[in-house]
């Protein structure tokens, strides 16, 4: 708990606005999305069908897409100008 305070402090400085550095907190990272109601419900439901709660599904979802399409700077993916490989 300590250590989640000091790193909130750290973060949300006394009478000034967050520091632009968000530390890692033990190799893990935060991500935060802004999308409308629409959006929000049509994801919550797709999460609700699949027994999961939204952050669950978020994280079942694109880990998927990324194992399913890699990064291009992985050296998966071949330039649009050179030929396929058989």
């Amino acid at each position: 708990m300590e250590k989640h305070l000091k790193l909130l402090m750290q973060h949300y400085p006394v009478g000034g606005a967050p520091s632009q550095h968000i530390p890692e907190q033990d190799g893990t990272h935060q991500l935060t999305l802004t999308i409308d109601t629409d959006t929000f419900d049509l994801w919550n439901l797709a999460a609700l069908d699949q027994g999961l709660i939204m952050r669950e599904w978020a994280i079942h979802s694109l880990t998927h897409i990324v194992k399913d399409h890699p990064p291009e700077t992985s050296g998966n993916r071949q330039q649009s100008d050179q030929p396929a490989k058989a």
